[in-house]
């Protein structure tokens, strides 16, 4: 028996082989492109969330009344959000620290919102529905929003230093009554402690005399000049009968009766136990006052607190 060869058709083969290549290459190619639209539509799709996140922010801080609106911060988020094509997943609300007072008590300082976003593409949406962000946006409350308070309002009491001096409810260290006797006492600070006083009985401890010229201490050149040295400037160490910290009710009460207190009579700087009220432009609150109440004015000239050192009732008398 005689065997035969049959010939290898070798075209075909490469045929099958050049397509096999073809089609593995578009494979790669087609998982290729996919890939990378997937990378490019999650790329996208953050950027989409932050600026989402960042733009919600904004709206719901824009809704407090500190920064001028008057509507709901959570609804103010869910618009802006879909607008953008988002969906708000969180909004936190930071307390204002000044929930005590009536009126404000709701008013948020700052606001933290998520904000997700659905990717375009369906490979994308399968192995991540949404990619979220957050962001944060703050208010600096300007002075003009806090004109509302808890209590009565001030009754502004004026008359003078000979009045300060005779009025029982306002105790002067011997300096401070010096000073006030000397007519080196500005007449706000003046009106102000009978005013103070006719609220919680308060004790005085510096007006001008035995205060630095410098803030914080000493007398080199160029520092910042305390109002004390003007005679703008007072420090009242006991209200109520009890010395002042942070646990002492009235002096408290009186930190938040300033707040709601307007015109020449208001201060510039208010230094206190009560870091809560730091929000408000000019108050303070560190080591070195709380033990006291600081209430200070700048030159009546130029304190937007004091339009008129002339007012009815404000002679030093």
């Amino acid at each position: 028996m005689r065997a035969t060869r049959r010939p290898v058709d070798r075209g075909s083969q490469a045929g099958g082989a050049g397509l096999l290549a073809v089609l593995s290459a578009s494979v790669s190619l087609a998982l290729g492109l996919a890939a990378v639209t997937a990378v490019c539509d999650l790329g996208v799709t953050a950027g989409r969330a932050r600026a989402a996140a960042d733009a919600v922010a904004l709206a719901a801080m824009a809704a407090s009344p500190l920064a001028g609106g008057d509507g709901d911060p959570h609804a103010a988020a869910r618009r802006l959000a879909a607008a953008n094509d988002a969906h708000v997943t969180a909004v936190e609300r930071s307390g204002n620290a000044l929930g005590t007072v009536t009126g404000i008590r709701d008013w948020p300082f700052a606001v933290t919102v998520e904000a997700a976003v659905t990717p375009r593409t369906h490979l994308v949406r399968a192995i991540v529905p949404a990619v979220p962000a957050r962001a944060a946006a703050r208010v600096e409350p300007p002075a003009g929003a806090f004109g509302a308070t808890t209590g009565d309002a001030l009754v502004i009491r004026g008359g003078g230093g000979a009045r300060l001096l005779a009025d029982p409810r306002v105790q002067l260290s011997e300096a401070a009554r010096a000073d006030v006797r000397a007519g080196a006492v500005d007449p706000r600070v003046v009106a102000l402690l009978r005013t103070l006083g006719a609220r919680h009985r308060i004790a005085v401890s510096v007006l001008r005399s035995g205060h630095s010229r410098c803030v914080g201490g000493g007398d080199e050149p160029g520092c910042e000049v305390s109002e004390h040295w003007h005679g703008r400037g007072a420090d009242i160490w006991m209200v109520g009968g009890r010395a002042v910290d942070a646990s002492n009710d009235g002096a408290r009460d009186l930190v938040e009766a300033l707040l709601g207190l307007s015109g020449p009579l208001r201060p510039d700087e208010v230094g206190s136990p009560f870091p809560q009220y730091e929000a408000v432009p000019g108050w303070f609150s560190d080591r070195a006052h709380g033990d006291h109440l600081h209430l200070g004015y700048g030159p009546a000239s130029a304190s937007p607190a004091a339009r008129s050192a002339t007012a009815p009732g404000l002679s030093s008398g």
